[in-house]
């Protein structure tokens, strides 16, 4: 079974994840009619700005974390030291950097962003007050990977559910000393100061890396790897999201305009599912680059397979049972007959875009992402000229076709990579085809014709099937035993 600390670290990082959310649905509302959309919306546009530089590090944010875990892994604290202290100085400069560009620039992406004229000027100055927390963003971002690398994701992801909830009540106070655009990103900026300050005491209180002063000789060498690792990382980081983002785009300018609102509607709510991958791989990536083993890396490797494929399948399975009715419910009739269609079929995508984080962990650890990097490269003109031709044919459901397509096609280049170059032998035919087997079982409801409550008993029934068979045919006779004494473990918790 998967081991136990990865399984803790990854419900660390669930909750770090997810309590934002819960945050967001109480206080979106408020802060909505509190500022008014043109306000809130530039807000949202510092949020992405924020969230997506980690995007344009050169990676590495991703590669320190990796070697960093691979050094203690060793034994190699002095060399693990080195390479976070290369790495937080580098991008250090890379938030400096960045803050010119926006302080310069400021005006130029304004006026990229259609305000309304009376809020121009506002939005000057707020874009220039978010160039000088850049470099705060970097460096928490550093010491983010760095307590990773140390397995220290309790007291990170605490913080975290703290910047979550403070992302939104900051604003939300902002507002009673001023509802002006600089007041807002200010509150914002404040709080990822006092962010980047917990970051770096939680820093030096669990990895004990002390910063010294002057650039010693052998950050050079160190650089340079990471660069190495991470030039590739930028290229998926850049690749990935495009293709994410350039459908709606081509949807577009392809059918009816408001179609756009439906597929990216049932494509975000669908999505909110890639928590469960990411809060495993999250805390998988520092343990497997730490593993010097081949068998203990293959036996975690196949054991996160099966483990995320039966954690996500009854969730995105059950969420395309309830996509009708679910639409209905929230947005009305019209919205439920166009958006729930492509969600049943970006829920089967999603599947394997979530098996496909193990492999692309894996890739990863092992200190070659070039692999996943040239898959993007392929993948996205091949992507962008199916997205257009099954929009045309098929509207949002073509669309969400090829979106489904792409996530299959990259999930089997990544596990057969990882397969051939990494793993031999950790992924069976007979395992897979078990996989796809449940996958077909749980889904079939949700693509059924017929009353909801009969398509609710034909779910249950498959979540029967799909229990004896997990236990008969997925799960092996070593972790059987181990997975009932965490069941009665968790139940005298209850008790």
């Amino acid at each position: 079974m998967f081991a136990k600390s990865l399984v803790k670290s990854s419900a660390w990082n669930l909750i770090g994840q997810g309590a934002p959310i819960l945050f967001a649905l109480v206080t979106v509302p408020l802060l909505l009619k509190t500022i008014g959309e043109a306000r809130y919306g530039f807000l949202t546009v510092v949020w992405v700005l924020i969230g997506y530089l980690g995007l344009f590090d050169f990676g590495v944010g991703k590669a320190m974390t990796r070697v960093v875990a691979e050094r203690l892994g060793q034994g190699d604290r002095p060399g693990a030291g080195v390479v976070a202290k290369a790495a937080l100085m580098m991008m250090l400069g890379i938030g400096l950097v960045s803050a010119a560009g926006f302080l310069v620039f400021a005006e130029f992406i304004v006026g990229r962003l259609a305000l309304p004229p009376s809020l121009h000027q506002e939005g000057v100055n707020a874009m220039r007050i978010l160039a000088l927390g850049l470099p705060f963003v970097m460096l928490t971002s550093g010491y983010r990977g760095c307590l990773e690398a140390c397995n220290q994701f309790g007291p990170l992801n605490i913080v975290r559910v703290g910047m979550g909830l403070f992302t939104y009540l900051a604003p939300l106070a902002a507002v009673l000393w001023s509802p002006r655009l600089e007041s807002l990103v200010a509150a914002v900026v404040a709080m990822r100061v006092v962010a980047n300050v917990v970051h770096r005491l939680l820093y030096q209180r669990y990895c004990s890396f002390e910063l010294a002063a002057g650039v010693p000789q052998q950050w050079r060498v160190e650089l340079r790897k990471l660069l190495g690792f991470g030039g590739w990382m930028t290229v998926s980081n850049i690749i990935s999201p495009m293709m994410n983002s350039l459908d709606r785009l081509i949807i577009g300018t392809i059918v009816p305009v408001a179609a756009v609102g439906y597929y990216a509607t049932a494509y975000d709510m669908i999505s909110k599912v890639l928590m469960l991958p990411y809060s495993i791989t999250g805390a998988a990536f520092p343990a497997m680059a730490g593993m010097a083993d081949d068998g203990q890396v293959r036996r975690v490797y196949a054991g996160m397979f099966k483990f995320m494929a039966i954690l996500v399948l009854p969730v995105l399975a059950g969420a395309a049972l309830l996509a009708d009715v679910g639409f209905h419910a929230w947005l009305g009739e019209r919205f439920a007959q166009e958006a729930a269609p492509a969600l049943k079929i970006l829920a089967v995508g999603l599947l394997f875009n979530c098996v496909a984080q193990v492999p692309a962990t894996l890739i990863l650890t092992r200190g070659s992402p070039r692999w996943m990097a040239l898959c993007h490269v392929a993948e996205a003109p091949c992507y962008l000229g199916l997205v257009m031709f099954l929009t045309t044919g098929w509207g949002i459901q073509g669309t969400a076709m090829a979106w489904a397509i792409r996530a299959a096609v990259d999930a089997m280049l990544l596990a057969y990579l990882a397969q051939r170059k990494l793993v031999r032998g950790a992924l069976t035919l007979p395992l897979l085809l078990t996989i796809m087997a449940l996958a077909v079982i749980m889904f079939a409801p949700a693509f059924a014709t017929g009353p909801l409550m009969w398509r609710l008993l034909g779910f249950l029934a498959a979540l029967a099937a799909a229990g004896v068979i997990v236990w008969r045919h997925l799960l092996t006779e070593a972790e059987r035993p181990q997975l009932l004494a965490a069941l009665r473990r968790r139940k005298e918790g209850w008790t």
